[in-house]
């Protein structure tokens, strides 16, 4: 069915629709407007949906043991976090983070050093 069709059947069925424009297109338009603000070597990851909440999670993951202690202090399944983490490892076309194996604790590779910095000089730079 097409959108013209399905927007007649509403009308005559006084069913309300959703303007053009809305809350998800602008979420949109913020995210593309925000990653060309952002540090160039966080550009690649701040495509799609929730890309500036995966970076934040990527920064307080930073800061734990493993990525297991850091998705429980953040509340969330660590399946989760890893593959936001792996996510953006992808986008940005490296590792991030040394793991955690039995006795050493998780690290940051040189371009996770990087990209934590940028992250809080972004952060810094739109707090009110």
């Amino acid at each position: 069915m097409s959108t013209s069709n399905m927007a007649r059947w509403a009308k005559t069925h006084s069913i309300p629709l959703r303007p053009r424009g809305s809350a998800s297109h602008n979420q949109a338009l913020r995210a593309a407007d925000e990653a060309g603000r952002a540090p160039r070597i966080l550009r690649p990851a701040l495509t799609g949906r929730g890309a500036s909440e995966r970076l934040s999670r990527f920064a307080a993951a930073s800061a734990h043991p493993s990525l297991s202690a850091s998705a429980a202090a953040l509340g969330l399944d660590t399946f989760t976090l890893v593959a936001q983490i792996n996510r953006i490892e992808r986008e940005l076309s490296g590792p991030l983070l040394v793991r955690a194996e039995r006795g050493r604790p998780m690290t940051l590779t040189p371009l996770g050093k990087k990209v934590l910095k940028a992250i809080r000089k972004m952060q810094d730079n739109t707090m009110p």
